[in-house]
């Protein structure tokens, strides 16, 4: 088994469903959206262990968030710039 060095984790769902996530910063457990990419399924939410993927993330949460940020590091630059 190769060992894909991605920022990126596909979560397969019971009902056939494939999302893909970005990693939470600086941890291995959860995604960025704060779904667990471990297979603890302690909420009965229903996947199992990530898989480490290049693919395109697709979870809306994750996408926001990424946008959110960088939202904000555009604004700090024009204050810098202004």
């Amino acid at each position: 088994v190769k060992k894909v060095k991605s920022n990126r984790v596909l979560l397969v769902h019971d009902d056939g469903r494939e999302v893909v996530h970005y990693v939470g910063a600086g941890q291995a457990d959860y995604a960025l959206c704060g779904h667990d990419i471990l297979g603890d399924s302690i909420h009965g939410d229903g996947w199992g262990m990530g898989i480490r993927t290049k693919e395109e993330v697709t979870c809306v949460y994750c996408i926001e968030i990424v946008e959110y940020c960088r939202s904000i590091i555009e604004e700090t630059k024009q204050r810098t710039n202004d």
